[in-house]
């Protein structure tokens, strides 16, 4: 997902300096220019589309295993060392209203996982008790 975002930014690039020759060469350069933008913007919404609903999963993932855990707001701050607590709390799914850059996501959710597994891991090895 994170690979597309540089194809996106160029063609905006390139939207913009046609924009800008459309500008100053008015005539055709206008009617180019709207065949190019139309295009282009279509492109953006559904990359918008596509981001939102992607960042929506990884917050219910990420969601989803803090509570697993037990985990807080304050304790995916201290995982991820990013954003205030508020933003944290502002991901949840119930109202979803923040998202942080996919790469602390990806990061957080991996990080999760690892967590789950180290204690399902020990609760699986712990010697059992007899009383």
């Amino acid at each position: 997902m994170m690979k597309y975002r540089y194809v996106y930014y160029l063609s905006g690039v390139v939207m913009g300096g046609i924009m800008l020759w459309a500008i100053f060469k008015p005539g055709t350069a206008s009617w180019v220019a709207l065949v190019c933008w139309l295009p282009f913007q279509i492109g953006e919404f559904c990359y918008g589309r596509r981001l939102h609903r992607f960042n929506q999963k990884q917050a219910t993932v990420m969601w989803a295993l803090a509570d697993q855990l037990g985990f807080t707001a304050r304790d995916l701050k201290r995982l991820a060392g990013k954003y205030g607590e508020l933003d944290w709390q502002a991901t949840r799914p119930e109202n979803m209203q923040f998202y942080p850059s996919q790469k602390v996501m990806v990061s957080l959710i991996r990080k999760l996982k690892q967590e789950r597994n180290l204690r399902e891991m020990k609760l699986r090895h712990a010697p059992n008790v007899i009383k």
